[in-house]
């Protein structure tokens, strides 16, 4: 029964990952106007080095040296998209997402209204 739970829990992880990926994929697509071959490639890149690196640090370091307040609150409503991907926001999503909106340094009036963005173009069905 153990066995079964858990290939059931697992298959839901990996389907919910990919809608994750997917949701990515897409708002780069459309928002950074990345065509397949190079969102194919930026894609691989994250996936290698999401595997590789345990801190964030260097990534934040760089978002905060090289992105405007208008990129990073277009970052921050990015991972909400991909948080709402599954349907829901798990508390932990949530989290996250405030934790690293702090660690850019993106008010909290702007973190909440790309959450509220999201969630309204979703409700619409955009």
């Amino acid at each position: 029964v153990l066995k079964v739970a858990d290939r059931s829990i697992g298959s839901v992880v990996r389907e919910a990952e990919q809608i994750e990926r997917e949701r990515v994929r897409d708002h780069l697509e459309r928002e950074w106007t990345l065509d397949g071959n190079d969102l194919d490639d930026l894609m691989a890149v994250a996936g290698d080095q999401a595997d590789e690196e345990v801190s964030l640090h260097s990534q934040v370091r760089r978002i905060n040296d090289h992105f405007s307040a208008s990129r990073k609150f277009d970052l921050v409503r990015g991972l909400w998209n991909v948080a709402c991907a599954d349907g829901e926001i798990h508390p932990h999503e949530e989290l996250l997402v405030r934790r690293l909106a702090d660690l850019i340094y993106v008010p909290h009036s702007d973190f909440i209204r790309a959450k509220l963005a999201v969630l309204e173009e979703r409700e619409a069905g955009t």
